[in-house]
């Protein structure tokens, strides 16, 4: 597509064999994850006549794509992840692989390691130091499916289908831990960054969210700034117990659980129908199996039929 912002128009187009779902660029080349037809290498040193040089047939669903140095990583659906040597880009070949627990429908690449954004609400950290022998290192829960993930920085935004945009600090990539949420993009299926702003594609359009993660030292991203669901958390700080207050507009299902700072569920609250107007819960600082947990931030996350909301609640010593 030209350049020119006010007047885009495609200047060169190619055919691939399976349906083109992700692409990545590194020099002269466009490497294209085309489903069933693995990873396509596209010479696009003339961009108005691009051409297929080179395949490789990955084992699974390639579905997206993220370019390194001389590999490429394939998010290949229920094969996982597949690293992909294209240090010959006519002749690419699979050298390694990760499973995961999850369909992997998304991936970034910073670093050493691989973001894999999976289908069954996880992300999984690979470190791929070694392309040869992949390794998962970390997984994230996620509030919903996971549909793709980028980085900028040290952090990771993950597309979230029916929730947003979960925002992680990846600072430390054997231990991310989540610092924000962003409600209300319900249908949100990829996101790209260029600082100062992400650019989330809903579904239906393009939402736009201020990052407020510019650098290594930026403040947390800041919680939905929007009507709050969730109308108060009291006490907090709290210890033993801190109750919240919510409202539903309409009957409906509702969830209502407690996460800690790494997206792992602590605590499910509510799962279930609620009838129109106030509500009360408490959390007594206890893990689903029963057990106290450690003092420090706890996520608390409400979804209803009309959105879903996020508080920060702290359990003190």
């Amino acid at each position: 597509i030209d350049t020119d912002p006010l007047n885009p128009r495609i200047v060169g187009s190619v055919s691939t064999v399976g349906f083109a779902y992700g692409v990545a660029v590194a020099g002269p080349h466009a490497f294209v994850a085309a489903f069933t037809s693995g990873l396509q290498v596209v010479d696009i040193s003339v961009p108005e006549s691009p051409q297929i040089i080179g395949t490789a047939d990955t084992p699974g669903f390639a579905r997206d794509v993220a370019a390194s140095g001389s590999h490429v990583y394939v998010a290949d659906y229920a094969s996982g992840l597949q690293v992909v040597d294209t240090a010959i880009p006519q002749y690419p070949q699979v050298v390694g692989s990760a499973a995961t627990p999850g369909y992997a429908v998304g991936v970034a690449v910073s670093g050493s390691h691989a973001f894999v954004a999976c289908e069954d609400s996880t992300l999984q950290v690979i470190d791929v130091a070694d392309p040869l022998n992949p390794l998962a290192v970390a997984e994230v829960e996620t509030p919903g499916v996971a549909k793709g993930v980028t980085i900028s920085g040290y952090y990771a935004y993950v597309a979230v289908e029916g929730f947003g945009l979960q925002v992680l600090s990846i600072a430390t990539p054997e231990n991310p831990i989540t610092v924000g949420y962003v409600n209300g993009l319900e249908t949100a299926f990829g996101v790209f960054v260029a600082e100062p702003y992400a650019y989330v594609a809903t579904g239906t359009g393009l939402g736009i969210v201020a990052t407020q993660c510019a650098g290594p030292s930026a403040a947390e991203p800041g919680l939905p700034n929007r009507d709050s669901l969730i109308i108060a958390t009291y006490p907090n700080p709290f210890n033993p117990r801190t109750t919240i207050s919510f409202e539903c507009a309409a009957p409906g299902h509702v969830d209502l659980a407690v996460y800690d700072l790494a997206g792992r569920r602590v605590s499910h609250l509510v799962d279930g129908w609620l009838g129109s107007g106030l509500h009360e819960e408490t959390w007594n600082g206890r893990d689903m199996a029963g057990r106290s947990v450690a003092a420090g931030q706890y996520l608390v996350r409400l979804k209803t039929s009309e959105g879903a909301d996020v508080r920060k609640v702290v359990l003190a010593k």
